[in-house]
């Protein structure tokens, strides 16, 4: 799931942003941190390509950064 969000990152132009975000934003839940972490790099570069479709993410951006890594 990581390399197929790292894909994402790269593959997703701005026009295809609104289609996977639901999908990338529900994985900012997941158990595994490496995904989480994943999961919020892919929504950063959604960000860059398409800021007005995700203002409604930002305050969970914020709580998602400071996401403590489990041992």
């Amino acid at each position: 799931m990581a390399a197929a969000l790292t894909a994402i990152c790269k593959v997703v132009g701005g026009d295809a942003v609104a289609s996977v975000l639901p999908q990338v934003a529900d994985l900012l839940s997941h158990p595994a941190d490496l995904v989480r972490k994943k999961a919020l790099m892919a929504l950063y570069r959604f960000h860059q390509r398409s800021p007005a479709s995700m203002s409604h993410l930002v305050p969970r951006f914020r709580t998602m950064l400071c996401d403590k890594v489990r041992p």
